[in-house]
C-alpha cells in the first residue's frame, strides 16, 4: 500500500492577501491536483505552495485519500512576504488609491474621515460604508484642485455626465454615487449644496432570475458535503439572502414551533419564517456531525460564522457539477426561485411579502411577471387559427363574386 503524502497547511498573508500555505514533499500528481482544484501557485521566497483563502479548502482536502493532513492555526511570520492583515489594510488601500490616482486634498480627507465616523455612529452596514466612501473618494478626486466645499449643482451635473458618458456606468452605480454625494454634503457641508437638485437616472425594470424545480433538485443532488447541502437547502427552503444564512445563530431556531428568526437583515429588520420539517431533520443531522457552538454554520474557527464568499464558491461548483442550463446562476437565484415557486403553488402575495421581508409590496409583485401560473390559462390566437386548407382561396374559387 502506497504511503500517504504528509501535507502541512497554515493560514498566512502574502502581500497583505489572505491565503493558505501548503508544504509537502514533491509529488507531481498532487501538484497537478492542487493547481486544478485551487489554482495553487508556487512562492519561491517561502518555498511553498499558496492559494486564496477559502473556508471549503480544508474540508475538501480531508476527502483526499492520498494525503495525510497536518494543520496549524498560527499565522506564518515571514516579514518579507507575509504581513499582518489588520496592520496593513490601510497601507494596501493607500497603494490602491495611488495606483488609481485617487489621492485627494488633506481638507477633503479630514471631512471624509469625519463622515466615516458619523456613518459608523448611525450603524450603517459595513459594506454600505465602504461603498459610500469609495464613491465619495472618486468624486473628490474628480474635482481635482477645486475646493470640495464650493461644489454647486453644475459640478454635480458635470460629474453625472462624466460617469454616464466616459465611464459608461450602470444606473445602480450612478445611484450609489448620488446617494453618497447627497448624504455627504447633507452631513458635512449642507449649507453649500442643495442636495434636492440632484436628478436621478430613469429607473429600469429587470425580471428576477430564477431556477426551475428540476434545476434546484439537480444542484442539491450534486452536493456531497453535508454542511454545504444544509446551507444551500436552507436558502431555498426559506428564501434567505446569503448574508442571512451565514449569520444564523443556534438560538435563532425554534424547533418546537418549526420557526426560524432572521435578525437584523436588510433594512435592519427582523422577521420570522417557517422551517419545513424536512429541513429541520437535515439541520439536525448536520449539527450532530459538525457540533457548531454559536453560529449554525461556522467556518474553520469554531465560534466564527461561515464566510459568504466561500458559500458562493460552493454554489458555483455545485452549479457547474449539476450541468444545468443556467451556468451563470448565483446563490441569490435560490431566493428568487423560492418566491416564484410559492406563487405558482398559490401562495398569497401578502404572505410572500412577509416571508421575503420586503418593505414594499411592489418589490414582491415583480415575481408575478415570471410566475408561469397566470400564463397557463392564456391561449395564443396562433393555436386556434383554422388549417390553411380550410381557407377560401379567391384565385381558384369557381364561384364568381359580384363585386
Amino acid at each position: 500500500m502506497k504511503s500517504k503524502i504528509k501535507v502541512m497547511i497554515r493560514p498566512g498573508l502574502i502581500r497583505s492577501r489572505r491565503v493558505w500555505l501548503m508544504n509537502f514533499k514533491y509529488d507531481e500528481k498532487l501538484i497537478t491536483k492542487i493547481k486544478l482544484n485551487f489554482s495553487a501557485k508556487w512562492c519561491a521566497e517561502l518555498k511553498c505552495w499558496w492559494m486564496d483563502y477559502q473556508e471549503v479548502f480544508i474540508e475538501q482536502l480531508k476527502t483526499w485519500e492520498e494525503i495525510s493532513l497536518l494543520q496549524s492555526q498560527h499565522l506564518y511570520e515571514n516579514k518579507k512576504v507575509i504581513l499582518s492583515y489588520k496592520e496593513h489594510v490601510s497601507q494596501v488601500r493607500l497603494k490602491k488609491e495611488k495606483s488609481k490616482g485617487l489621492l485627494i486634498e488633506d481638507a477633503a480627507e479630514k471631512d471624509l474621515a469625519l463622515w466615516h465616523k458619523k456613518l459608523i455612529a448611525r450603524q450603517y452596514a459595513e459594506n454600505t460604508i465602504e461603498s459610500y466612501l469609495s464613491a465619495m473618494r472618486i468624486f473628490l478626486n474628480w474635482l481635482s484642485n477645486k475646493n470640495h466645499k464650493e461644489v454647486r449643482k453644475n459640478d454635480i451635473e458635470k460629474y453625472m455626465q462624466y460617469l454616464t458618458g466616459e465611464r459608461k456606468v450602470s444606473r445602480s452605480y450612478q445611484n450609489l454615487h448620488i446617494n453618497a454625494i447627497k448624504l455627504f454634503y447633507s452631513d458635512i457641508i449642507s449649507i453649500h449644496l442643495d442636495v434636492k437638485t440632484i436628478i436621478r437616472p430613469r429607473r429600469e425594470y429587470k425580471l428576477p432570475h430564477y431556477l426551475t424545480r428540476e434545476e434546484v433538485t439537480n444542484i442539491l443532488a450534486s452536493l456531497g458535503n453535508l454542511k454545504h447541502k444544509a446551507m444551500i437547502s436552507l436558502i431555498y427552503a426559506c428564501g434567505l439572502r446569503i448574508g442571512e444564512v451565514t449569520r444564523i445563530k443556534l438560538t435563532d431556531i425554534d424547533p418546537a414551533q418549526r420557526l426560524l428568526i432572521i435578525r437584523q437583515s436588510k433594512g435592519n429588520k427582523d422577521r420570522v419564517v417557517p422551517l419545513p420539517e424536512s429541513i429541520l431533520y437535515l439541520l439536525d443531522a448536520y449539527a450532530k456531525a459538525y457540533n457548531p457552538i454559536c453560529f449554525l454554520f461556522e467556518g474553520q474557527v469554531q465560534g466564527e460564522n461561515y464566510s459568504a464568499r466561500s458559500l458562493q464558491l460552493v454554489f458555483k461548483g455545485a452549479v457547474k457539477k449539476s450541468g444545468i442550463r443556467n451556468q451563470e446562476a448565483s446563490v441569490h437565484w435560490l431566493r428568487h426561485s423560492f418566491a416564484t415557486h410559492l406563487l405558482e403553488m398559490g401562495t398569497n402575495l401578502r404572505d410572500l411579502q412577509m416571508l421575503l421581508g420586503h418593505k414594499n409590496l411592489k418589490t414582491t409583485e415583480g415575481y408575478l411577471h415570471i410566475s408561469s401560473t397566470q400564463y397557463h390559462r392564456i391561449v395564443s390566437p396562433f393555436d386556434v387559427l383554422p388549417p390553411i386548407s380550410e381557407k377560401n382561396n379567391l384565385e381558384h374559387n369557381p364561384k364568381k363574386l359580384y363585386f
